[in-house]
């Protein structure tokens, strides 16, 4: 997280904060960002408020039951390896087939085998889903709006760390305050709501740039800094 492998100079109390952050953050994000679009999302319909709510809650239950049923699977075999690999398989077919997103955001939090490759695979999603990425850029970039978008999470980035690091020393607060990064999770969920909101990918491809310009900017100023002081 912070540039140059500067978390060994971390405390051992805000290694812990910005594990439990990275494990959360990316479940989250999707798990509200998919249920905020559907309720702002206009939704087509004769205007019955029941037939219009119900598909919601069935979604929610099946995503639910998903999640429950692969955590009691996991409980049984989580000390063989293979099995959880098998299974972790399984869970994303599965959340691909019935677009059970929030449910694969919440096995997430709980099904994490140590994969020694799985900085590759997840560098090859990375380059997949930028790809993907640049042929729905055709529609246009929207840069302003990008702009807004990436200064935006950047300010709750640091909102938020400055309250989650109340008693850390100044600079690692400001190191994880100043932490903000965007990649395939983001583009991702980018994919996901081109479909609904065609301007997705226009606006939310130049917010990246701007987030990780800021991330190594921020970062390789308080680096310079701290080295100075030593």
């Amino acid at each position: 997280l912070i540039q140059g492998g500067e978390t060994s100079k971390l405390s051992p109390r805000a290694r812990t904060i910005l594990s439990a952050w990275s494990s959360f953050d990316d479940p989250m994000t999707v798990l509200l960002s998919i249920y905020a679009l559907y309720f702002f999302i206009p939704q087509n319909g004769t205007g019955d408020l029941l037939g219009s709510i119900l598909p919601f809650f069935i979604g929610l239950g099946q995503n639910l039951l998903f999640a429950l049923a692969t955590y009691f699977i996991y409980k049984y075999i989580k000390k063989n390896f293979t099995a959880s690999i098998i299974l972790l398989i399984a869970c994303f077919i599965a959340a691909v087939a019935f677009q059970w997103m929030l449910g694969i955001a919440i096995i997430g939090l709980f099904l994490r085998p140590e994969i020694k490759k799985l900085p590759l695979i997840i560098s090859g999603a990375f380059y997949i889903a930028v790809l993907l990425l640049g042929f729905l850029l055709v529609n246009g970039v929207f840069w302003l709006q990008g702009l807004a978008l990436g200064v935006g999470a950047i300010i709750a980035q640091i909102i938020v760390g400055l309250l989650l690091t109340r008693d850390l020393p100044r600079d690692e607060r400001l190191y994880l305050a100043f932490a903000q990064q965007n990649g395939i999770t983001a583009m991702i969920l980018a994919l996901f709501f081109e479909r609904d909101l065609s301007s997705t990918v226009g606006i939310v491809a130049p917010a990246i740039i701007f987030i990780n310009l800021g991330y190594y900017f921020f970062n390789s100023t308080f680096f310079k800094k701290a080295t100075n002081q030593i």
